[in-house]
């Protein structure tokens, strides 16, 4: 049984239990759910939680890596053996320090990209982009912006702002050539 997806503005992940049956429940939603719902409701950018029906333990890592297994095997080839081999012998807490480290700043990447790929679509939807022939370029001004770190590549600024911005530039290099000009010349 696929669920369908509910798209909502809510950051909230949906609450699901385990059971000791391997049956899952979707608290959020009341109905019974399995792990293919769970795999089709994370691509679909859903957030989860998982807890263990007896115990209240949070096991969504455990579910997550179920899923990984199960789900998305080839996934795992992005693993070196040695660096596996290295998260079976790490403690646990040395190991997550370890990723949370390292992983951090593409997972923030990679969320501020998809964001500027989602509002550049929300914009060609809205009219923003109105002739696909602009849709490469607008894109990348987004994507390109996320990857420095940008909330946005945001709108071109009016033609006047760029006039007035043009004039600044050339009265700067104006006034820098006149500097130069009036300086002495240097002493060998």
């Amino acid at each position: 049984m696929s669920i369908p997806v509910e798209l909502s503005d809510s950051t909230d992940p949906v609450q699901i239990k385990k059971y000791p049956n391997r049956r899952y429940y979707d608290a959020t939603r009341s109905r019974h759910v399995t792990l293919q719902d769970l795999h089709e409701l994370i691509r679909s950018g859903t957030d989860i939680r998982v807890t263990d029906s007896r115990s209240g333990a949070d096991i969504t890592n455990l579910v997550l890596l179920q899923i990984l297994l199960e789900k998305e095997a080839p996934t795992l080839n992005v693993f070196p053996p040695a660096l596996v081999h290295e998260m079976i012998r790490r403690k646990p807490q040395a190991l997550r320090e370890s990723f949370e480290r390292v992983w951090s700043p593409f997972a923030n990447l990679l969320s501020a990209s998809q964001d500027q790929i989602d509002a550049f679509w929300r914009a060609a939807v809205d009219g923003g982009v109105t002739s696909p022939l602009e849709w490469p370029g607008s894109l990348m001004k987004r994507y390109s912006s996320a990857a420095r770190g940008g909330e946005s590549a945001g709108p071109e600024p009016p033609p006047a702002t760029l006039d007035e911005l043009r004039h600044q530039a050339a009265e700067l290099t104006r006034r820098i050539e006149g500097l130069e000009s009036t300086r002495p010349p240097a002493d060998s």
